[in-house]
């Protein structure tokens, strides 16, 4: 049995007929019966496995829903962009041209991931931020603010590290500066520096020579 069909609920959007996905049968959180979201055409979300396309979401073009991902809300998929593994796409994000999220990346909020990137891991993007050009971003970066990344020296993204595993993210924003994400100090480099300066803690020399590692990253 398939797992959805195309209802006769349609919408146009961009030059685009779309039509109401409806559940035929029970998977993951999804009831028989269910109405989700809106795509192009059955080519747009697999059959098998547990992915779907929820609430206003869209999925057009020959963009792709695969394995168990999910897309929420007002997420819109286009172009050729894949999405699968156990990635989530929601709020107003947009995903489209040849990018692939895949992993447990999360991508929400209003950011724009395009051209060619590729989201893996357990990246989470949100806020305004935009990917593209030919850039990977893996491991347990966040990436958010407006962050803007169009090349692969604009993040930086550590493993764990220290005696808390903590993880580093660094990327270039919209206005140039670099923001760096730590789980107890986020902002612009200036700020982070500042702090690390000022705590007393046994991990505050890797700190600090991440923190040059990241202004030598970044030209600074």
């Amino acid at each position: 049995m398939k797992k959805f069909i195309l209802t006769d609920i349609t919408r146009e959007w961009e030059g685009r007929a779309l039509h109401r996905i409806q559940a035929m049968r029970n998977f993951g959180s999804v009831k028989a019966s269910d109405l989700g979201g809106w795509v192009e055409s059955e080519w747009n979300l697999s059959q098998n496995d547990t992915c779907w396309v929820f609430e206003e979401a869209i999925v057009c073009d020959k963009a792709q829903i695969k394995n168990n991902a999910k897309v929420y809300k007002h997420g819109i998929v286009k172009d050729n962009a894949i999405v699968k593994d156990n990635a989530i796409i929601t709020g107003n994000t947009m995903v489209c041209d040849n990018v692939i999220i895949s992993g447990k990346a999360q991508i929400t909020n209003n950011a724009n991931i395009y051209n060619s990137a590729i989201v893996t891991d357990n990246s989470f993007i949100c806020d305004n931020a935009k990917i593209g050009g030919i850039v990977m971003i893996g491991g347990n970066s966040v990436i958010c603010n407006d962050g803007f990344i169009i090349k692969q020296r604009d993040v930086f993204w550590t493993g764990p590290f220290g005696s808390n595993n903590d993880t580093i993210t660094a990327f270039r924003c919209i206005d140039g500066r670099i923001y760096v994400y730590i789980p107890f100090s986020s902002g612009y480099l200036e700020k982070v520096e500042h702090y690390i300066n000022e705590i007393k803690s046994p991990d505050n020399n890797i700190y600090k020579l991440m923190l040059e590692f990241i202004k030598a990253n970044f030209g600074l």
